[in-house]
């Protein structure tokens, strides 16, 4: 094969390779990667072989036009390369992490929402709220169970749960719309949990974590302020305290402030024994905490 490539043009062919491989490994999936990844090999082939087969169908020879580089200008071209590719796959990183985040807190939004409802009792809000969130989620899975942005490459797991959750979902319909709410929001708790490890493994959004975190050991807080177990609460505030620490790293405004002042206020009823009122401090706790938790 006679080659019909300048120098130039070789580089130019990688430089065009290295943009397809970072869309392959950082962007696209299905039929789109798969051409782009055939598009990417025929750039890096092409160029160094120093011939392209469509050149000699269109009569096109940039060999012709001479183009010449001493050996640290090639250097320097090869060193540009590889910086394309270095700076690209950490821009891509970066951005596809930061997609994904947001698509999952878009999507996460809904669902506490109807988590929310549902554990209020409420039934036209629940169903509305479910209404609105099973597309979404659908939608969230459809995508996610076919690309993978490289902050998920290492979780083997992540397709499973995500769809193990969408099955789930889709068995809460009529149990959402004519049966026991209070049913419907303990097993909306097992896909929490679900979404909590999913982050956890991928350590994405600290703040979402450490608030789910905190929630749970606050509901233990809620069930002996209910029982007016004083000893409990006392038992418990330490770890309530630690996982309260967690979110004051992330987020330590007024309304995570109020927070702490409400779980400071649980914990010395306690220590006073004024067990009457303990049940209602609880609440005014959980009420601070839903509206960090629905805002983040």
């Amino acid at each position: 094969m006679k080659k019909n490539e300048n120098t130039l043009d070789r580089l130019l062919r990688w430089v065009v390779g290295v943009v397809l491989l970072l869309l392959v490994l950082f962007w696209t999936w299905g039929v789109v990667q798969i051409i782009l990844s055939l598009l990417a090999i025929v750039m890096f082939y092409t160029s160094i072989m120093g011939f392209c087969p469509l050149y000699l169908l269109l009569h096109i020879n940039t060999a012709k036009h001479h183009f010449a580089l001493k050996k640290r200008g090639l250097l320097g071209s090869i060193i540009w390369i590889v910086v394309l590719f270095v700076v690209g796959a950490w821009l891509s990183i970066f951005f596809s992490k930061k997609i994904f985040v947001e698509d999952f807190v878009a999507m996460n939004s809904w669902y506490k929402q109807l988590l929310f409802d549902s554990g209020k009792n409420k039934r036209e809000e629940s169903i509305a709220d479910y209404q609105l969130f099973l597309p979404v989620y659908q939608d969230f899975v459809k995508k996610y169970s076919t690309y993978h942005p490289f902050v998920l490459k290492g979780d083997s797991q992540f397709v499973e749960d995500i769809q193990d959750a969408e099955e789930l979902l889709v068995s809460l319909e009529s149990v959402i719309f004519s049966w026991s709410l209070g049913e419907a929001h303990k097993q909306l708790e097992d896909i929490r949990a679900t979404f909590q490890d999913i982050l956890k493994r991928n350590n994405i959004s600290l703040l979402v974590v450490a608030l789910v975190d905190f929630h749970d050991v606050m509901e233990i807080l809620i069930s002996a302020s209910d029982e007016k177990d004083a000893q409990k609460i006392l038992d418990t505030y330490s770890s309530a305290d630690g996982k309260l620490k967690e979110v004051e790293v992330s987020l330590n405004d007024q309304n995570v402030q109020d927070i702490r002042n409400n779980l400071e206020i649980l914990l010395q009823l306690a220590k006073d024994t004024k067990e009457t009122e303990l049940s209602t401090q609880a609440q005014v706790l959980k009420t601070s905490f839903i509206k960090v938790y629905l805002s983040n």
